[in-house]
């Protein structure tokens, strides 16, 4: 039927693509859900696409409106965002007049979303169509190509690699496309990214694997117009500052578990701290000024320049360095920059100046991230540095000596078991019975890690054994593995169980801890140890053993 389904707003500007616009709006008048409106935006055209247009005004889902002349970009969209406000459709759409799309493609995003209304936007793969005079690099033919990721982890990659998927395959929820604020018609070479980074931080999303969209790539695309690339490191110095600097302890710390040195971020010092030495770490110049003008409003606040200097190693005469060479002023570029962030102390030399002070106690060990030492570890290795950057001897035994006093001086432990799902079609063992469990007082908790199949498609993984007690540490709504003290429980030790999952290493569940945790691994087997094996030590020997 004509109108069956939800009702799909479509918006089409339109600015000197008489060659193009015509498939465009075949492409949406011929989709397989029919129930749709289509407002198409000349924005002042002076080549013929307002004649190319005029034959599909019959069809009584096209709405037309043609401006005097171009805005360029801006009369648009904010007719895109008056057009929103009045339609009584569910959802909308963005098609720009050279890109198109398959027929199925709206029919196959509705289905998504009315199944999993825990979505509110899906998106599609595209295709790519090269056109004689396309400027600038040929994309890689599966660029967009992306698997599904939490809403945290979503926000993470395009902070660090920017945005890959198309506008043009956007299906979003009208609620909350409103409640987004929309585009924003002052970004013109960012706008995209900022609205789906904005929609990362409130609600979780759907790609399509499929390529449904059609992306043309010719001489006169927006995205390689004069001035663009300019723009493009002001805007993204703009969206940084508003999203990075507003944004909570909670978010922060699930999209950048990986990169956090310290855990007590309830300390607005320590969280603007942590930030600041996050967008450092990105070696990209807008990201720099943010870091910049960060350091310079909280050295206001009591406290915060002593505590950048001991935690950190950013002292005042550093800062001033970094000042004179960082920035939106800089010639950018990783190794300028790089070099340029040189007197920022590396955690490896952290660690070890800590450990060198006797700050490395048990009580202190709840401050730091797992991934302070892993990534110390990891840069220090890669260097070809690791023999002098780190003791490795003193680290082990300084650590984990530090972690297991800790451990043992406590009584009616909690202990999490994190099994992944490869491995929980064969956990027909029983944990260890070493000195490390009082199966008397300790409580042993038992967690699923599934595969993201598991957690966002249909599959189901497989079911822990009943007599065992579990507890969630995954959200099938929010697509995220959560630590166990995200979930209200602080264990007192980590034991993982075998290969932890095809695509979940060990190192990326310990970054989500302190080190006041101690951890454990445990090989799967016919014979388990008696004593399950301390990665970190494991790691270490892997390290140094060269």
């Amino acid at each position: 039927m004509e109108n069956s389904g939800p009702l799909v707003c479509v918006v089409m500007p339109c600015y000197n693509h008489e060659k193009y616009v015509g498939e465009a709006i075949k492409s949406v008048l011929s989709q397989t859900h029919r129930h749709l409106e289509l407002h198409i935006i000349n924005d002042g055209s002076t080549d013929r696409s307002g004649e190319e247009i005029k034959p599909y005004l019959g069809d009584a889902r096209v709405r037309y409106y043609a401006l005097p002349q171009n805005t360029s970009y801006f009369g648009p969209v904010r007719m895109y965002e008056s057009i929103v406000a009045s339609t009584s459709a569910k959802y909308v759409a963005l098609l720009a007049s050279d890109d198109m799309w398959k027929k199925q493609k709206l029919e196959k995003q509705i289905e998504v979303l009315e199944n999993n209304p825990r979505y509110k936007a899906c998106f599609t793969w595209d295709e790519v169509i090269y056109e004689e005079g396309a400027q600038g690099w040929r994309l890689p033919e599966n660029y967009s190509a992306l698997g599904n990721m939490s809403r945290y982890e979503w926000f993470y990659f395009f902070f660090l690699w920017g945005n890959r998927i198309n506008a043009c395959s956007m299906l979003i929820d009208k609620a909350v496309y409103q409640e987004l604020g929309g585009y924003d018609p002052n970004f013109r070479a960012v706008g995209d990214l900022y609205l789906w980074m904005l929609l990362a931080t409130r609600h979780p999303f759907y790609l399509l694997p499929e390529k449904l969209t059609y992306y043309r790539r010719h001489a006169k695309n927006l995205s390689t117009a004069d001035g663009v690339s300019v723009q493009l490191i002001t805007e993204d110095y703009i969206l940084s500052r508003r999203l990075i600097t507003e944004m909570d302890k909670d978010f922060f710390a699930k999209a950048f578990s990986e990169n956090i040195y310290y855990t007590d971020l309830d300390d607005p010092r320590v969280l603007a701290a942590e930030k600041i030495i996050l967008l450092f770490s990105f070696c990209r110049r807008e990201y720099d000024q943010v870091a910049i003008e960060l350091y310079i409003e909280y050295s206001k606040h009591k406290g915060f320049v002593t505590l950048m200097e001991t935690r950190y190693g950013l002292t005042t005469r550093e800062l001033g360095l970094i000042l004179r060479r960082c920035g939106l002023a800089s010639a950018g570029g990783v190794a300028p920059l790089a070099s340029a962030l040189a007197p920022l102390p590396g955690r490896a030399a952290i660690l070890m100046r800590d450990m060198a002070q006797g700050s490395l106690t048990p009580e202190s060990l709840r401050i730091y991230s797992w991934g302070f030492l892993l990534d110390a570890l990891s840069v220090a290795y890669k260097s070809g540095a690791a023999p002098h950057a780190m003791d490795a001897a003193a680290l082990k035994n300084n650590l984990y000596a530090a972690q297991k006093r800790l451990y043992e001086s406590k009584s009616g432990r909690t202990v999490a078991v994190i099994v992944g799902e490869g491995a929980a079609g064969n956990f027909d063992f029983i944990l260890p019975q070493s000195g490390l469990i009082n199966p008397g007082s300790d409580s042993v908790l038992y967690c699923l890690l599934p595969k993201r199949a598991s957690i966002f498609g249909d599959a189901k993984a497989p079911a822990l054994p009943a007599e065992l007690k579990v507890f969630e540490i995954f959200s099938k709504e929010e697509h995220f593995i959560y630590s166990c003290i995200d979930k209200g429980v602080r264990p007192d030790m980590l034991v993982l169980v075998g290969c932890i999952s095809d695509e979940y290493s060990w190192e990326y569940i310990l970054k989500k801890y302190p080190m006041d945790i101690l951890i454990t691994y445990l090989e799967l087997g016919e014979t388990p140890p008696q004593e399950p094996e301390h990665p970190i030590k494991k790691y270490l020997d892997r390290l140094y053993s060269r």
